[in-house]
């Protein structure tokens, strides 16, 4: 509750009770719902959304009660709080950008790139009369979806530039009808694929499937959950606000259950941050950069998804391949640079800890 709070999503009453409640640890021997009796002199927050049975309940109780049971999803709904408090600060302090500390750029031209890309989104508003409510600076995904991104979705609808002779400039977010009109039942054909998948531990309704050449369910046409990532984007002062008046009002926008589940699962914040903003604010206003800026380290081990992992390298290679870099452009610490060499090499992968154990081997040869 303490970091949801700095995330900006308690009413404040609500917090100021439960924390004069911690401090004075008046409820310290007690059963922990019993807890919430600090609240009952607090009236509860009206025109909230959910069940007859939520809107009932105070914001924390349903939050507390709900988070209780996600399991592994804890990682991931951490990873929200954290966005939610760097997004407060972007706004707040008139920050430029949001990065993750997992991202890798080419400090040759990785200015340029973020400058093209929001002088792009300034052209495309004046143009259009439209407004652009959240950039992504970079953004990844399946190969399969990379190739229909940046070979076909691309070129029919990105913004075609005529103040610059530069072919860095803004697409919109794919989205469902987008794929229509380009494959026309493909994403059926990837829904009925997606019944008998294993659910993904991202949440919602596992469109993030695992592509790892291992699994036999790797999905063979573009659909699913189209852009992956959330670590290098902004977004505006009134989509934040947007976001965060929906996020007040409905726990269920971060945690869900199905009929058939037994826990709760977290909506990932790289599913919230584009959907809510197109709901709330017009399908028109999230847009992609045609050059992306920044790129996920290879092989970084993932806390929330370690199984695609490789599959995260085989698809930023792509990107990096259609977007005039390579590996060796970006910077890249000695230990990454000799796992992208492993692969060169070999073809294959490898975390650090496999790196590691190699480097093991390969010395007790030499010995």
């Amino acid at each position: 509750l303490k970091a949801a709070n700095e995330a900006g999503l308690l009413p404040e009453q609500e917090w100021e009770a439960i924390r004069t409640a911690n401090d004075e640890k008046t409820y310290e021997q007690q059963h922990s719902e019993k807890f919430f009796d600090c609240l009952n002199d607090i009236p509860v927050t009206q025109g909230r959304r959910g069940s007859r049975y939520d809107v009932k309940l105070h914001y924390s109780v349903e939050l507390w009660r709900k988070a209780r049971s996600i399991n592994r999803g804890r990682a991931v709904l951490a990873c929200t709080f954290a966005h939610l408090i760097a997004l407060k600060r972007l706004v707040t302090e008139s920050f430029d950008l949001i990065l993750e500390d997992n991202v890798r750029a080419d400090p040759r031209c990785c200015a340029e790139r973020i400058w093209e890309a929001m002088a792009a989104r300034d052209e495309w508003e004046a143009a259009t009369h439209s407004k652009c409510h959240f950039l992504f600076l970079g953004w990844l995904g399946s190969t399969v979806n990379l190739k229909w991104i940046l070979e076909t979705h691309s070129e029919k609808r990105k913004y075609n530039r005529t103040s610059v002779d530069d072919n860095k400039t803004i697409l919109p977010f794919p989205r469902p009808e987008h794929l229509a009109e380009d494959f026309g039942d493909a994403e059926d054909e990837n829904s009925s694929k997606k019944k008998d998948s294993p659910p993904s531990d991202e949440g919602e309704d596992g469109d993030r499937e695992e592509t790892s050449a291992k699994t036999k369910y790797s999905h063979q046409k573009p659909g699913g959950n189209p852009v992956w990532g959330s670590y290098a984007y902004w977004m505006s002062q009134e989509g934040f606000q947007k976001l965060m008046d929906c996020l007040r009002s409905d726990v269920g926008a971060m945690l869900w259950k199905g009929k058939r589940m037994r826990n709760y699962a977290v909506k990932a914040i790289d599913k919230i941050l584009p959907r809510q903003t197109m709901s709330l604010m017009g399908a028109s206003t999230v847009q992609l950069t045609s050059h992306p800026a920044f790129f996920r380290a290879p092989m970084l081990t993932s806390k929330i998804h370690t199984q695609w992992d490789p599959e995260f390298c085989k698809s930023t290679q792509y990107q990096l391949s259609m977007t005039d870099l390579e590996w060796s452009s970006l910077w890249l610490t000695s230990t990454e640079q000799e796992i992208v060499h492993h692969h060169s090499s070999s073809g294959e992968w490898l975390t650090i800890a496999e790196l590691e154990v190699l480097r093991g081997k390969n010395e007790e040869a030499e010995w």
